[in-house]
């Protein structure tokens, strides 16, 4: 019996050796799982902030892509107003230029109007001094040459001498005296 005893007693260390072989690999096993659990809520934890900073992301891409459609918006507008200002201006300059042309002409014909002007008081100076009847003839008729150079047109210098040509006919003198 004792050798059975001593078998029996060798089956119980070597059981014994592995029931702690097996609960050291256990307690391995326990910690290799609690190692697993910590890190998957690590990674859950990863995956909630990564997900929370996706959507942040994804409302800042929204609203960068509605503040570059506003922004390019904008754009085409000022654009357009440049466009539109650019063609005013050049209307305004084309119409600055027409009045600059005119403005040139009516200071070129005011410039005329008066040496036409000095010269009629040169002339009228000379028919009011007592000139004789000969002499105030041609002088009159120099003053209605140069009247009639600045008239507006030429139908009204023909009218004018027609005008001059019935008043001397009845005998008066075109500046309104009476022929001696």
């Amino acid at each position: 019996m004792r050798a059975m005893l001593a078998v029996e007693q060798e089956k119980l260390r070597d059981q014994q050796v592995e029931v702690s072989e097996c609960s050291h690999q256990l307690d391995l096993l326990r910690k290799d799982a609690d190692k697993l659990t910590q890190d998957r809520a690590d990674l859950d934890t990863d995956a909630k902030r990564l997900a929370e900073s996706f959507q942040e992301l994804r409302t800042d891409s929204r609203c960068c892509s509605v503040a570059r459609q506003n922004a390019e918006k904008r754009d085409a507008a000022l654009r357009q107003d440049l466009a539109s200002a650019s063609e005013a201006c050049s209307r305004n300059k084309g119409a600055t230029s027409l009045q600059l042309t005119d403005l040139k002409g009516w200071r070129n014909e005011r410039q005329e109007l008066e040496s036409v002007r000095e010269e009629a008081i040169i002339v009228l100076r000379h028919i009011l001094t007592e000139s004789p009847e000969d002499e105030m003839q041609w002088k009159t008729e120099r003053l209605l040459d140069v009247v009639d150079s600045v008239a507006p047109n030429k139908a009204k210098s023909a009218e004018r001498r027609n005008t001059r040509k019935k008043v001397e006919i009845r005998g008066l003198h075109p500046l309104g005296r009476v022929r001696r």
